[in-house]
């Protein structure tokens, strides 16, 4: 349950990222551009744009092994 609460966290962030005008925080726009330099947290944002989604179903899809896609959910949020 609270990888599904993670996983929309990041869904949130992202979505910041595409509908607000500018990012002010500097510690914020780190923690985002972190985020969109990592291949597979860039996956993992792409997979999850519509809607949240659970760790196995990306893993899968995207074909990310399951303790990565746990370990970046966790250290970037």
């Amino acid at each position: 349950m609270l990888i599904h609460y993670i996983i929309f966290l990041f869904y949130l962030i992202m979505q910041e990222l595409i509908f607000t005008q500018k990012i002010v925080d500097g510690e914020r726009k780190q923690v985002i551009l972190e985020i969109l330099a990592d291949k597979y947290c860039k996956q993992i944002l792409h997979n999850t744009l519509d809607k949240p989604k659970p760790a196995m179903d990306i893993s899968g899809e995207k074909q990310i092994p399951i303790c990565t896609v746990y370990r970046r959910l966790q250290t970037r949020l």
